[in-house]
Order: C-alpha cells, then structure tokens, then sequence
C-alpha cells in the first residue's frame, strides 16, 4: 500500500486470529492413511499449493528426484487447482504423492503431518503457518516476503529458495535430521509466537484498539 502512496500513518495491521484447536477427525480415509504411515515410520508432509498458481505443483514434481530416499515420504498435497491430480503422482519409490479433495482445509490435515511445507505464500499459506504454529506443526516454507514475516529459519520453522527444487528436497532433510529436544524447542518457540499475537483474543483486542483510536 505505501509503493502505492498510502502515506504510512494511515495505516494500520492487525493480526488475524487462528482457533486453538484443530478439527476433529473427520473419518477421512487420508487422514486415516497418514496416521498409519506415521505410526509405521515413514515421514508425512502436507504440502500446501495455491489454485492461482502453477508453481507450487511444478516446484514439487522437480524437486521429488532429489528426495532423500531414507525418508519414504507420504506428501498430501492440499489445494491447487482441480488439475493437480493429472498427470499422476509417484506412488511408489521413495515418495508417495496423495491429492486431499478438492476446497479442503489445509488444516484437517497439517495437523497430522510431520511437517507442513509452504511453497510459494499464496493463497491459504500464509494462515496455514499460524495454524501450523498453534498446532505446533514444524514449518518449512518457501523465502518469500509473505512467509519471512512469520517463520525465522532456524528458529520457528526453515527457509529454502522456492526458485530451487533441490533446495526444497535438502531442507526437508535438514529438518527431517533435527534432533527431537531441538524439533520440540522449535515447534515450542513458534508456539509462544501463536499465542503472543495470533489467537482470536489478541486479534479482537488489536481491533478494538484501532476502533478506539479512530472514534
């Protein structure tokens, strides 16, 4: 809004709020699938894509070759288009690729995910880390000005360059090999952000306090 000549003052951000709980399980069959691949070892993503973008479904399919093939990898990919299911996704290998059905919400599945990963900051993305951080979700997320306002790398979540597929793959394994003490330390960090300034209280008095301000 400033580059648009907005004069600054005028301005003014409030966070909106994230309920602090997740859904219940809905009996979905890939919700159910991702608890099972959990329990059995292997490492879940969700992968959060953006209808308005092809980046985010060809960032994925270039980065999935240079997947570490020690993680056997179950990544439910959550929104995009309606053609993200075509052509078909790997479903063997060292990843295996499920499509959550089309208008899903991002978190009736991040919350049973290992890690969330953010590709892009489009669409829902940006809501999704501050879901992802109440439900203390490791994030990785793409470098972009929508996410850097959120996740610090290293210390609520990790960063990669969305221009590099393989910088994708290197980051999931870098956080994949966390320790757990330090995995827990991250996943708590980002959840003292949640509660410092995105919960529905903090949203409603941030409101209120502008509506104060102009009256």
């Amino acid at each position: 809004f400033v580059a648009r000549g907005v004069v600054r003052r005028q301005l003014a951000v409030v966070p909106y709020g994230v309920l602090p709980e997740p859904p219940p399980p809905s009996g979905d069959a890939l919700e159910g699938e991702m608890r099972a691949w959990r329990a059995a070892g292997g490492l879940v993503l969700c992968y959060v894509g953006a209808a308005t973008s092809s980046h985010d479904q060809r960032l994925l399919r270039q980065a999935l070759p240079f997947v570490d093939a020690r993680l056997r990898v179950l990544c439910v990919f959550v929104g995009g288009s309606e053609a993200v299911a075509s052509p078909p996704w790997p479903s063997d290998g060292a990843i295996t690729v499920r499509v959550a059905p089309p208008h899903s919400a991002v978190r009736q599945y991040s919350h049973e995910a290992d890690f969330l990963v953010l590709p892009s900051g489009d669409g829902d993305q940006p809501l999704a880390v501050l879901e992802a951080f109440c439900d203390q979700v490791p994030v990785v997320a793409s470098r972009v000005p929508e996410l850097l306002e959120f996740v610090d790398d290293g210390q609520t979540g990790w960063l990669f360059d969305p221009a590099e597929p393989q910088a994708l793959a290197e980051t999931l394994t870098l956080a994949w090999s966390t320790a757990p003490h330090a995995l827990r330390a991250l996943c708590q960090r980002a959840r003292v952000r949640y509660q410092s300034e995105f919960t529905i209280d903090r949203m409603v008095s941030g409101y209120m306090r502008e509506y104060a301000r102009l009256a």
